[in-house]
């Protein structure tokens, strides 16, 4: 991930202007993001709008056929591989894009 230090800038009690690290969404994460939530919304059927925070089970329904599913559709359309032990974690959106962009940069990665 990015950073962009200069898109929030922060005055100090002296009065000096200093920046503030802020992490930046890239086009192409961006994009990736889309995908996630684009399968993810089709696997549970959801209707509107779905939180990034909302949990696939108790917010949305889903079983564990549909939470394989998801896991599957994205290992296979964004060609990454998450670990076994990870994908407990994915437990909703915001949680499935780090580990997706976790994987997909390399980092993580035990070879």
């Amino acid at each position: 991930m990015t950073t962009d230090l200069t898109s929030d800038p922060t005055t100090t009690e002296t009065g000096a202007t200093t920046a503030t690290a802020v992490p930046a969404v890239t086009t192409a994460t961006a994009s990736v993001r889309e995908r996630i939530r684009d399968i993810v919304v089709a696997e549970l059927e959801v209707e509107g709008e779905i939180e990034e925070t909302g949990d696939f089970v108790e917010e949305y329904d889903a079983d564990s056929l549909s939470l394989i599913t998801i896991v599957s559709r994205v290992e296979k359309e964004l060609g990454i591989r998450v670990p076994k032990d990870e994908l407990s974690e994915m437990n909703n959106l915001s949680r499935t894009y780090e580990i997706v962009e976790a994987h997909a940069s390399g980092a993580g990665d035990a070879a």
